[in-house]
């Protein structure tokens, strides 16, 4: 979360819901913005496969972001700039 915000993205009213997630989906940690939401798992392939669950998502390493449908383009393009950067 911290890295988008300090790129100047907007993560509006961010959220810990790892509690209501991640016991379904098996991951580490997750936390719900307006725009998005971000997961981490333990394992990049399990992060993989639950991005390929998604129509909406987009995967780096053991990170997935799950973009609201309110998202614009621009908006998704830009957070996945900036994360695939952080990761690089």
């Amino acid at each position: 979360m911290k890295v988008l915000t300090d790129a100047g993205l907007a993560v509006p009213n961010p959220r810990d819901v790892t509690g209501q997630r991640c016991a379904d989906i098996h991951c580490a940690g997750a936390v719900a913005a307006d725009t998005l939401s971000i997961l981490v798992f333990g394992r990049s392939r399990d992060a993989q496969l639950y991005e390929a669950s998604l129509s909406n998502g987009y995967q780096v390493g053991d990170v997935v972001l799950e973009f609201a449908p309110t998202t614009d383009a621009a908006q998704i393009t830009a957070y996945e700039t900036v994360v695939a950067r952080a990761a690089g």
